[in-house]
């Protein structure tokens, strides 16, 4: 288990650092928190180490080229036959990490990557330049992935109160999803049980512009 984190707004920076930190059980491990050189941006990253035990799987990781930035949670089963795939086609691994794949997945397949993908995972990669952020939650939502937005700011995190712990929204009960909770003993995604906060919905993505956030389905239940 891993958190991830990131913040896109005034004092990314600081905030990602803090979304991070309170996430530390998720992984004890490592830290990291990776700031853009052209936009508001930060991610964050606390890392159990499983795969890669070197300084090599750290995260967040980057391409050889600076353009993108991945952190993330999660592992990819068949990591080793999408390497093999991916050096076919020209990639250079440095490390064993199922992360490492991952990258190089999402950059030469784009989208397309996602249903090639055998594993659970929670994802945010960054484009440098396109300044577009990507998020991506597994087919049936093993591993959770929060957000909000809120006057042109956005946050996301593997937690709730790393999200509440930005201070972009403030900790207000959504009473609609209170009532379903009491019906239903849970909270149906995409709401939570506070105002503002989201979740993305399992075999989904979001796409953050700078303005506003674009949701798709990339995967849902074949019904024959």
């Amino acid at each position: 288990m891993c958190g991830i984190a990131g913040f896109y707004g005034r004092d990314a920076v600081a905030l990602t650092k803090w979304m991070t930190r309170l996430m530390a059980h998720r992984g004890p491990d490592d830290e990291g928190v990776w700031m853009s050189q052209s936009s508001p941006i930060a991610l964050g990253n606390r890392r159990l180490k499983i795969l890669d035990l070197s300084a090599l799987g750290h995260q967040p990781m980057g391409s050889r080229d600076g353009r993108w930035t991945l952190t993330y949670n999660g592992e990819i089963y068949n990591y080793a036959q999408l390497r093999g795939e991916l050096e076919h086609q020209g990639c250079h691994f440095q490390s064993s990490s199922d992360t490492e794949a991952l990258l190089y997945a999402l950059m030469t397949w784009g989208d397309g990557a996602l249903l090639r993908l055998n594993g659970i995972f929670g994802f945010a990669l960054w484009d440098e330049e396109t300044r577009r952020l990507l998020l991506g939650r597994d087919r049936l939502g093993v591993k959770p992935v929060y957000y909000a937005q809120s006057g042109g700011a956005f946050c996301f995190a593997s937690e709730i109160k790393a999200i509440l712990g930005s201070g972009l929204v403030e900790p207000k009960v959504d009473h609609e999803a209170l009532e379903s909770y009491l019906r239903l003993l849970w909270v149906p995604e995409p709401r939570t049980l506070f105002e503002g906060i989201r979740k993305l919905e399992p075999g989904t993505t979001l796409l953050w512009d700078g303005e506003r956030a674009a949701i798709q389905r990339y995967w849902d239940v074949p019904f024959s």
